[in-house]
C-alpha cells in the first residue's frame, strides 16, 4: 500500500500543481529479473518513471470501483501474477479474483522471486504456456 503521507501529498499536489510529475519509484528490477530486458527498457524512449498525482488518484479510484464491481464479471477470467508482486498488491488481486462471479476463472501465481511482468521475466516460457493452455479452451 501507498503510505498515507504520500497519498495525502498526492491529493494536495493534484489541487495545486495537477500537471506536476514525480518519480514512481518503480525500478526495472521490480518488473523483471532479465538483464537483457532491463537493457531494452533503458533504450526505450517511450518508457519513463514519472507519474502525475492525477494519474495516481485516478488509478486508486479505479481500483476501488473495479473491486466493488468484481461480482459483475461473469465472463471467463484468467489472471497471472507473482506471488509477491513488488508493484501491485497480490493480496488485493486475490481478493478481486475471489469476488469475480464467473464460474470459469483461473489464477496462476508465480513464485521463486517472479517479478511484475511475467511475459518479460525469466519465467516467460511458463507464463506463455499457461496463457496458451488457458486460451485453448476458447479457440476453435
Amino acid at each position: 500500500p501507498v503510505p498515507a503521507i504520500k497519498d495525502r501529498a498526492a491529493r494536495i499536489l493534484n489541487a495545486v500543481f495537477p500537471r506536476m510529475t514525480l518519480g514512481n519509484e518503480i525500478e526495472n528490477t521490480m518488473l523483471t529479473r532479465d538483464p537483457a530486458v532491463w537493457a531494452e527498457f533503458e533504450k526505450d524512449n517511450l518508457r519513463h518513471t514519472l507519474i502525475s498525482s492525477g494519474i495516481y488518484l485516478g488509478m486508486m479510484e479505479s481500483f476501488e470501483v473495479t473491486l466493488s464491481r468484481a461480482t459483475e464479471i461473469t465472463l471467463p477470467t484468467f489472471l497471472q501474477m507473482s506471488e509477491t508482486d513488488p508493484v501491485v498488491s497480490t493480496p488485493k488481486a486475490k481478493e478481486f479474483f475471489q469476488a469475480i462471479s464467473s464460474p470459469n476463472k483461473r489464477i496462476v501465481l508465480y513464485g521463486d522471486g517472479a517479478c511484475h511482468e511475467s511475459y518479460n521475466d525469466i519465467h516467460r516460457e511458463i507464463a506463455f504456456q499457461d496463457l496458451e493452455k488457458n486460451l485453448k479452451g476458447f479457440i476453435k
